[in-house]
């Protein structure tokens, strides 16, 4: 995570960026004496066509395009997609706490191969036994990070926070333990645990929510869209003989066999009891707006499943302020979390 110093000024409009491959989607929020409301959101495409100085040079517009939007602010946060990420374990054979860092700076620059380009290092021990520190490594390209930053400086934008879509979510939802994440896109499912805020271990399906309105048409030979419809609007039936249950359950038992997966391995491998235990799943993506998807994972893990209410942070907006509904708050929730958090940050 990179931070920037902000102005000294108070900010009253706040804007968080989500940066994918395909998308950059923002939530621009505004501090009002009532409290917040919603000033701008949406989606922008970006460029994926040519080479990496024209792209640069289209996706800078599309970026000035929403400095245009939004004004009288230029104060922004940015998420990047957590895939751009390493994630491994070391084990430390140092007993002194204050060398440790320098020593997980050593092993990771062992590990990787010469000529690469230089990373930035996010660490988090998970238990001390015998002079032996388990330690949990997440890697990120530090010229993703500065690439980042150098758009949104071109663009006009000063920006104040850089880091991983999950983390950004993780320092509102649980900022201090551990926390399970279970995100659920089109064509991918993330099951990832962050410890402190930070993003410490990711394990990534390539299955999502178009794959289960494909599975689901083909085998009860409905159009799609109309399936996208009933899936959305009736969503997972526990009760029995349910066929859209019965179509989609070797998929659903991927995605839960890989939770237990990561929920064993975190407990086994982290005995910092108390910071480690984690005793919920905090789900959001697509797949979280299936009515009795989040039922159907607790009752198959004996877990609390949980979606986060993050516009419970922002009042009705006014008239002349376009309404946020929960599903886009769900779907936008990288870029929710860090204008909040900007605001937040500012009382």
């Amino acid at each position: 995570m990179i931070k920037y110093k902000l102005p000294k000024a108070g900010i009253k409009v706040a804007l968080g960026v989500y940066m994918s491959e395909a998308t950059l989607s923002y939530v621009a929020l505004k501090a009002t004496s009532e409290g917040i409301s919603v000033l701008h959101f949406g989606d922008m495409a970006i460029p994926n066509e040519g080479d990496e100085a024209f792209r640069y040079r289209e996706l800078t517009k599309t970026i000035i395009l929403l400095k245009n939007k939004i004004e009288k602010n230029n104060i922004v946060s940015i998420a990047l997609p957590d895939g751009i990420a390493t994630f491994f374990e070391l084990s430390i054979h140092e007993p002194n706490p204050s060398l440790l860092k320098k020593h997980i700076q050593k092993e990771v620059e062992r590990s990787i191969v010469k000529g690469s380009s230089p990373v930035i290092i996010q660490s988090e021990s998970l238990f001390s036994e015998r002079g032996v520190t388990r330690v949990a490594v997440t890697v990120i390209p530090e010229e993703a990070i500065y690439r980042a930053h150098k758009l949104f400086i071109d663009a006009g934008f000063k920006p104040n926070h850089i880091g991983l879509s999950s983390e950004s979510i993780g320092h509102l939802v649980s900022p201090k333990g551990s926390e399970l994440f279970l995100e659920i896109n089109e064509m991918e499912t993330s099951v990832s645990v962050l410890s402190a805020g930070s993003l410490v271990l990711q394990s990534r399906m390539q299955i999502g929510v178009a794959d289960f309105v494909e599975k689901l048409s083909q085998d009860l030979n409905i159009d799609s869209n109309k399936i996208r419809e009933s899936i959305f609007f009736n969503g997972l039936d526990a009760k029995t003989g349910n066929e859209m249950l019965t179509s989609l359950r070797p998929m659903l038992r991927k995605i839960t066999n890989e939770i237990e997966k990561m929920f064993l391995y975190w407990h086994i491998d982290c005995k910092k009891e108390k910071e480690c235990r984690l005793n919920e799943i905090t789900l959001f993506g697509v797949g979280s707006l299936i009515p009795g998807f989040d039922s159907y994972i607790a009752r198959a893990l004996s877990l609390k499943v949980k979606v986060p209410e993050l516009l419970l942070e922002v009042p009705m907006p006014a008239l002349e302020v376009p309404e946020m509904t929960r599903s886009e708050a769900l779907t936008h929730m990288p870029a929710l979390s860090l204008a909040l958090e900007q605001l937040r940050s500012e009382k």
